[in-house]
């Protein structure tokens, strides 16, 4: 049903909202972005909004499709970001991150970056409708 309703919505707006965008890139890869911050918190609460504001785009071009941090933990202490992404390949998803503020200011200690094939939810209904080519 919701799907449904996202569809209907994407075509009604003329296939111009972000939601929309996803439509029409739902045959693109998703990839799963982890990133491990460097434990600088002053740092990255003062690059934050930047931040947020460079994902906000990735968002609004169709790119990322969930962004969220994640908890520090005892192996990392700054904590650390999850961002789910469509793009069409890993060097796409790795390019388009170069240019995130946290990246730029040396606030990422590290960065994963893995094809993600998800099954269960509303984005493992899509991918089973259009799956990714075997690779």
């Amino acid at each position: 049903m919701v799907l449904a309703i996202a569809l209907r919505h994407a075509v009604l707006s003329g296939f111009r909202s972000a939601e929309a965008r996803l439509w029409l890139n739902w045959g693109m890869t998703i990839f799963a972005v982890v990133y491990s911050y460097r434990n600088e918190p002053a740092e990255l609460a003062a690059i934050r909004p930047r931040h947020r504001d460079f994902l906000s785009g990735l968002q609004a071009q169709g790119h990322v499709l969930l962004s969220g941090p994640l908890a520090p933990s005892d192996g990392e202490p700054g904590g650390g970001g999850l961002i789910i992404m469509r793009a069409p390949t890993e060097s796409v998803v790795a390019a388009l991150l170069d240019d995130d503020p946290f990246q730029v200011h040396g606030l990422i200690a590290a960065r994963r970056i893995a094809r993600w094939q998800p099954v269960i939810g509303e984005m493992g209904l899509l991918s089973r409708l259009n799956p990714p080519e075997a690779g």
